[in-house]
Parts: C-alpha cells; structure tokens; sequence
C-alpha cells in the first residue's frame, strides 16, 4: 500500500497502534493479576482455615499431602477466576479497553484490520489517514486512565482480601483451627523419644509465691519461654489446652507435676500444678488425649534459677595498710548493702598465726525490717587479739543475709593489714624520716648554692624568697 514520501503508511501506523495497545495490555493485566493474586490468597487461606479446623493435632505424610492438595487446588481456582477477564484482551479484543471514547474501541479494530487487509477498491490514502487519526488518538490515552487502580476495588479483589483476613482469624482465634495449622506445617513431627509433637497449649501462665525470706508478694507471669525465678520459689502453673485432653503433665527439673482442674464448679478451662524452684532446666508439657494418644507441646519452655547475691561490703577506713602501736585504736568506717536485707557484721582479723577473730559490730532482726543498706564505724586494735609487737594481722568486715534457701550469704569487704609497731618498725620509720630530712636539706643546700649572695639589697631579698621553700620545708623536719 503505497503513501506520499514522509508521510507514514497504514501499516507504519498500525505497529503503532499495536504497541500502544500492549502498553495498555500489560497495565490491566497487571491489575488482573493483583485481582488474581487476592482471589488466590483468599481461596487457599480459606480452604487451610478449614482444613485446619477440621484436623486432628497430629498429621501423618500422607494425609497432610492430601490436605495440602485441596488448598493448592483453591488457590489455583481463584487464581484463575481472577485472572480469565485476561484472555477477552488477546489481539484486537484489547480495543475493549477504550470502549466509551467516542467510538475508538470501533475506530481502532477498523484501522487494524483495514492495514492487515484492505478491501478491494479502497483509497490507500484515505486507510492510511484513518490509521494516522486513530494513531494519534491511542497514542495520547494514558495507561492509567484506561486501567485505573481504583479497579482494585471491585467485589472480587476486595472478597479475595476479606477471605484472607477472616481465615486469619479463624487460625488465631479458634484452638483446634490453631492445632491443625501446626499439624499441617508440621506433619508427623516427634521428638527425639518418638512422641508426636503438637501444638498443645492456648494459654499458659504462672503464679510465684517466692520464699518467706524475701518478704515479696506473689506475681502473675505470662508464659514468655523463659521463667526466671529464685531458688526456692513455688511456681503455681496454670494451663488452658487447646482441645480436651485426658491427663496432663508438666515436666519440670528433677520433678513431674500433674496438671489437674480446679474443683470450682464450672471451671474455667485450666489444669493447674505446682513445682518448686531447685534447679534450672526444661519445662515440658505432655498430655494425654481422648484417644489415648501421647503428645508433648512443641513450645520450648525453661525455667532458671536466681541465687541470692551476697551482700556487698566495703570497708571506708582505714583507707590503707597502717602501722599502730600494740594498744593503739584503728578507726574503722565501713558499709554493707543487700536486697533482701542484712542480718549482720562482723570484723574478722587472721592472726599472725592464722588464727580468725570474730567481733560482733552489728546484729539485725530477720524480717521485712531489716535494712538493706547500713554503714557502720567502730575501733579496733592489735591488743584487743593478743598481738605481739612487730604482728602483721590481717583485717576485714563480713555482711551476711536472711536467706534460708541456701543458707546466709556472706559477703566479704577488702582486707587491710596493721602493723603492730616494734623496736624493728620505729628503726625503720626514724630512717624513713632521717632520708627525708636529708633529702631536704640537700635540696635547701642546693638552692642556696645555686644563688650566690649578692651585694645588693634587693637582689638580696630576691634570693631570700627563692630559698625560703626549701629552707622552711628543711626546718619543719
């Protein structure tokens, strides 16, 4: 079909209106496939929610393939319901996507058909024109106007999402639907002892009624995998199970402790049990169902012990190692700190011969009352433990606690050591203070020979001022 020099042929025109109407294609179908997607989303979230609902707590293989086939095949479905409008849009159909311009859906198909095959007789001119005018026109038709994301609002994306949401729900919020879900994703899972595996529990919470010792009120825990407590504490367990069971069990460290209902008429649907504190490890949940099976819950769970921290202790004074005469007084400063609450200290000096002494510097009543901070001073001295001149005794102070559990906790402060002075002790301090007045008084010499005196008078008094320093600190020895 020939056409003027420069000006585009009908067939130019139609590869033009064919790439604009893909353009166009590919914006509804990818629309379609959101619609598809959503539909296929909520058709397998549904069939699961429902396959869920209706499945035993365990699944073996073969069973939960079968199962998982029938969600597969909704989805599938709904895939396919959402994306079939698809295929209307194959060749010219895609004009379908400008119905209601003003006759373009009709205009398009003509120009299409016209440059593939012209009738007989018809002006190549006039097809060409035609081709060029709806070129134009498809051309200028953003794909957005034509497939428009508000179309996602239709009832079938729309349904495709509320069928997801609602079948959420169903597995968060229906046990057995949550048990079967756990059964689908996990079939035929045992652990190492080959008992079946399961989602068992709903609801699981523990009550702490803590040693007598630490004078605090019990506390209602939420089961977050982890139960830390101190040794010695009651732990209370109470647990709702996601169907009915026949027996149930808690396997706690070195104890099983049977989980029973409450006598309360009614109930309320818990098994309850209690096991005390010893020891860390696993917390076990193992149940009987109405058919006789064992299955133990899948939830890793475990329980730590907290030992009672000793008290802290520190001794303020003396600040350092002393030397003292025998009958001398050592000052002492010191201060003790627990969080449960202290019940005494005590000063403790090892001998030179290894021996301990024990003082009693403050005794407390157990109970809320006690204090869980104190400072404290008090004197001490080598007589007071039979010490001999030139002793090296060794002192420190010692805190204990009311724990009953494992017996008080000592906490111990840092040592010092006195030096009861002798005849070897004073030698040696009268050197110390022999070098230092010589060292002083070299430097009080040096200083004066280092400024000769002058004749001047106030060079002189300048040099006076230069030597007074060392001169007076000479003299104070």
């Amino acid at each position: 079909m020939a056409s003027s020099p420069g000006i585009p042929s009908a067939t130019t025109s139609a590869g033009s209106i064919r790439r604009a109407l893909a353009r166009l294609r590919r914006r509804a179908g990818g629309l379609l496939a959101l619609r598809a997607t959503a539909l296929a989303f909520g058709a397998g979230t549904t069939a699961f929610a429902v396959v869920s609902a209706f499945a035993e707590p365990t699944i073996e293989e073969g069973r939960a393939a079968l199962f998982w086939g029938l969600v597969v095949l909704a989805a599938l479905a709904g895939a396919a319901l959402g994306i079939r409008p698809l295929a209307r849009l194959r060749g010219t159909g895609v004009a379908r996507l400008l119905a209601g311009r003003e006759g373009l859906a009709s205009a398009t198909r003509s120009a299409l058909e016209l440059a593939t095959a012209p009738p007989t007789g018809a002006a190549p001119g006039l097809v060409a024109a035609h081709a060029r005018a709806v070129e134009r026109r498809v051309a200028a038709i953003p794909p957005a106007e034509v497939a428009p994301l508000s179309q996602l609002r239709e009832p079938g994306t729309l349904g495709g999402l509320a069928a997801t949401v609602l079948a959420a729900l169903v597995l968060s919020g229906s046990d057995r639907a949550s048990a079967g879900a756990f059964a689908m994703l996990h079939p035929g899972a045992r652990d190492a002892r080959g008992v079946s595996v399961a989602d068992l529990v709903a609801e699981l919470r523990y009550e702490l009624v803590f040693p007598a010792y630490m004078y605090r009120e019990p506390e209602t825990r939420e089961d977050e995998g982890v139960l830390r407590a101190p040794f010695g504490t009651t732990v209370v367990v109470a647990m709702r199970p996601r169907f009915p069971v026949a027996a149930a069990t808690l396997g706690a460290p070195g104890q099983d402790v049977r989980l029973v209902p409450t006598s309360d008429e009614g109930g309320d649907g818990f098994l309850r049990g209690r096991f005390v504190v010893r020891e860390p490890g696993r917390l076990l949940v193992r149940v009987t169902d109405a058919e006789g099976r064992r299955l133990r819950d899948a939830r890793a769970r475990s329980v730590e012990g907290e030992a009672d921290a000793p008290p802290e202790v520190s001794l303020l004074a003396p600040e350092e190692d002393v030397v003292a005469e025998l009958g001398e007084p050592v000052r002492l400063r010191f201060t003790a700190e627990d969080a449960i609450g202290l019940t005494g200290l005590q000063l403790v000096v090892r001998t030179a011969e290894g021996e301990l002494y024990r003082r009693v510097l403050e005794d407390f009543e157990p109970g809320p009352a006690a204090p869980t901070m104190h400072e404290g001073v008090g004197r001490t001295s080598g007589a007071e433990v039979g010490a001999r001149p030139g002793d090296r005794l060794e002192l420190w102070v010692e805190a204990r606690d009311g724990d009953v559990v494992h017996g008080p906790n000592v906490g111990r402060s840092g040592t010092r050591v006195l030096t009861i002075a002798s005849d070897a002790t004073r030698r040696a301090e009268a050197l110390v203070q022999l070098e230092e007045a010589r060292n002083l008084g070299l430097d009080a010499l040096a200083d004066r020979l280092e400024a000769p005196v002058p004749n001047a008078a106030a060079a002189a008094r300048e040099r006076q001022a230069e030597v007074r320093a060392s001169a007076s600190a000479y003299a104070g020895t």
